[in-house]
């Protein structure tokens, strides 16, 4: 009894003496041939000194290293072996190849006979090139991206998407997908930390789009269809051009086009187009849902190549598209940036220069009927710029959007208005857009309304009549025919708009002008009075003076004669003369 007993004791100490331990940096490692590795054993502090250390590669007989030497190792793979320092047991590996990929084990041995032992899992990969492109297909919504090298492979990755400046320091990332989204995986890989670049570009699945478009064109007829990826209650065809539109009911038939093999239920939208075409059908034509806004839909080029279609359609994309605004909107309700194609990428430029892009999921929805919004855009006077590609059109197409901001009130035409009396004074206000009005009146300055115009009359007679274009253009005018002192000061002008009945008040003066001209002429008259009188006066005296002398010549020839004319001389002087002399 007492044998068996120190037999299971010697067992079980026998048994304590080997145990696993630890290795490190990995178990596993994953390495470029050519390069190197380190390995050592983790031990416990109660493991002691180290007595001896030991390599085994796979089923290879036990190396052992002397942790003192300096001389390497020479395996027969061609490997060098050295010792990890003089107090761990462990290797440093260089020169590694294929033929090194295996377990490596290492076992160390104290002064007691206690024993540790770990194992690593070595794998060789094959050197990577620097810089490579990959293309990975993805159905629309969130996925992953990941780098193409294996995590064991690399010590670092960085993930970049430069075109929305977004950084994730992953070798894998879970991101939305979208078509020809692209990212730059850079990595630095294990051994002599080389740098790697790739470039991922994603490609969309054709499954994954929420709209499809096929035609089927047979000796009488074309046949388009657009499959819809959602429920579906009603759909609409534009011809080209946008002329003419149909709506497609399903059995449909107007005695040229026909709704085919349309159904709901299925969610497809189809239209028959018979032979020969007719000019009007030639070019692009469109299927749309109606019962969503914004619209989703499939786009078809019929009768012409789609290079020629679509060059034709992007004339009228080069047009400036007005959008007007009220400075008390909160934001801009919606851009459409519409293309004769299918969309890739689109964005949306303010004047500012700060880009947005869409929402993802309407984008999704949108972008197969080559249309692209923006909703809920910060208000802001000035040219908006949006641009589109797609497969179909690499080159980005350019469309531009004028938004003009007005007071929602309205504003005053003519402010200030300078005339003169018994002129024609013409006063207006109007409202923002040519917002249609309903009624119009202005106040004078004397108190009294003058209500010009309504949305069932408009006056067009009387000193105070309605001025305009008319109050469906939100034109709110007045004439004033031949004014009067009464019609100078401060006229008042109010209207209501049709929308939403807000009434607005303005403030306008009319102002007697005075003309220098009239003040300088005046002068002038009174002047060259002045000076003919004067003038009248001095001739009067000097004719006096020569008649009084002509008399005193005539008097002293002839004595006799000269007496009784002087008489009669004096006579008539006295009876003629003197009343001018009074008078003057």
């Amino acid at each position: 009894m007492q044998f068996k007993l120190n037999e299971l004791l010697l067992l079980i100490f026998a048994t304590v003496r080997l145990s696993t331990g630890t290795i490190r940096p990995s178990d596993a490692l994953s390495i470029m041939g050519g390069e190197g590795f380190t390995a050592y054993l983790e031990l416990p502090k109660s493991f002691g000194a180290i007595e001896n250390c030991w390599l085994k590669f796979e089923a290879e007989e036990k190396i052992k290293v002397d942790l003192s030497t300096v001389e390497a190792i020479v395996t027969a793979r061609d490997e060098e072996v050295l010792p990890f320092n003089g107090n761990i047991c462990g290797i440093r590996v260089r020169n590694v190849s294929s033929a090194s990929a295996g377990i490596w084990q290492l076992e160390a041995e104290n002064p007691y006979g206690d024993y540790e032992r770990g194992e690593l899992k070595l794998t060789i990969l094959g050197m990577h090139k620097k810089h490579v492109n990959t293309s990975v297909q993805l159905a629309i919504g969130d996925g992953t991206i990941s780098c193409s090298l294996p995590d064991l492979a690399v010590k670092q990755c960085k993930i970049i998407d430069h075109k929305k400046n977004e950084v994730w320091n992953s070798c894998s990332i879970y991101t939305h997908v979208r078509p020809n989204r692209t990212f730059d995986c850079y990595t630095r890989n294990w051994g002599r930390m080389t740098q790697s670049h790739e470039r991922i570009i994603v490609e969309v699945k054709n499954s994954s789009l929420y709209t499809t478009a096929s035609v089927t064109e047979t000796d009488e007829s074309f046949v388009l269809r657009c499959q819809f990826g959602g429920e579906l209650h009603g759909c609409q065809a534009e011809a080209p051009g946008r002329e003419s539109e149909l709506y497609i009911m399903e059995g449909l038939y107007n005695g040229r086009y026909s709704a085919y093999d349309t159904l709901y239920t299925k969610q497809r939208c189809a239209l028959e187009i018979p032979k020969p075409l007719a000019e009007s059908e030639l070019g692009l034509w469109r299927i749309y849902n109606t019962e969503v806004a914004p619209p989703t839909g499939c786009l078809f080029y019929i009768g012409k190549p789609k290079e020629v279609i679509m060059a034709e359609e992007l004339q009228t994309v080069k047009e400036i598209k007005k959008i007007s605004v009220y400075d008390t909107d909160k934001g801009i309700d919606l851009f459409t940036c519409e293309v004769p194609f299918i969309i890739d990428d689109c964005y949306l430029r303010d004047p500012n220069n700060t880009v947005y892009f869409p929402d993802a999921i309407r984008f999704e929805r949108t972008r197969t009927y080559g249309q692209c919004h923006f909703s809920n855009m910060p208000v802001m006077a000035g040219s908006w710029i949006c641009g589109a590609r797609g497969h179909d059109y690499a080159k980005e197409v350019l469309q531009i959007f004028e938004v003009i901001v007005k007071p929602k009130v309205g504003e005053v035409i003519t402010e200030s208005l300078k005339l003169r009396r018994g002129k024609t004074a013409e006063l207006m206000c109007q409202s923002a857009f040519e917002e249609p009005l309903t009624h119009c009146a202005f106040i004078d300055p004397l108190g009294r309304v003058h209500l010009v115009g309504t949305a069932h009359s408009i006056k067009t007679a009387g000193h105070v009549r309605y001025f305009g274009r008319g109050l469906l253009w939100g034109d709110c005018g007045v004439q004033i025919k031949e004014t009067f002192a009464e019609d100078y000061g401060t006229w008042k002008c109010q209207f209501v708009t049709y929308a939403d009945k807000r009434i607005s008040i303005f403030t306008l003066r009319l102002r007697e002008s005075v003309i220098p001209g009239a003040s300088i002429g005046l002068g002038v008259g009174i002047t060259i009075i002045l000076v003919l009188l004067l003038g009248l006066l001095l001739a009067t005296v000097i004719y006096r003076r020569r008649n009084r002398t002509a008399q005193h010549n005539f008097s002293t020839n002839d004595g006799f004669e000269g007496t009784s004319s002087n008489s009669v001389a004096m006579t008539s002087l006295g009876t003629f003369d003197q009343p001018n002399i009074e008078r003057l």
